[in-house]
């Protein structure tokens, strides 16, 4: 059983994922996008794609709950029908690797500040497991 996708704009992941989503707003990244591919149902898709990913579930998962929450659809943007499971993927199979990739790399350098030359952003996105036991030796 899945979890059910609640909206709750007071959890720090549900703000994160707001900050995330509201990117796709900008009209820089709507210009990136419509190099690659059509831009009305490519933002619907990334967003659904996007939120499986943040919460560790499955696409479908996401499709469900988008058609059974009227504020899980508001809060994600998507005003018309909920494009199906079998969309979203071939929608995703369109790119490959390096495609996908320059895009989103496009978009992150579009929103990010422009750094000194010669530096590096490191970013790492791992999970990190804290084992705090006070009485152990």
């Amino acid at each position: 059983m899945e979890i059910p996708l609640v909206v709750d704009q007071s959890d720090c992941r549900w703000q994160l994922l707001a900050k995330v989503l509201n990117i796709f707003e900008m009209r820089k990244t709507k210009k990136i996008i419509a190099r690659f591919t059509q831009i009305k149902t490519a933002i619907n898709c990334m967003k659904i794609t996007l939120t499986s990913m943040f919460f560790s579930t499955r696409v479908s998962h996401v499709v469900e709950e988008l058609e059974q929450r009227e504020d899980l659809r508001e809060f994600l943007g998507i005003k018309e029908d909920v494009p199906e499971t079998g969309y979203v993927y071939a929608f995703l199979s369109r790119f490959d690797l390096k495609s996908f990739i320059s895009m989103i790399l496009r978009i992150l350098n579009s929103i990010t500040k422009r750094r000194a030359r010669n530096t590096k952003l490191i970013i790492d996105c791992t999970d990190v497991s804290v084992d705090i036991n006070w009485f152990r030796k």
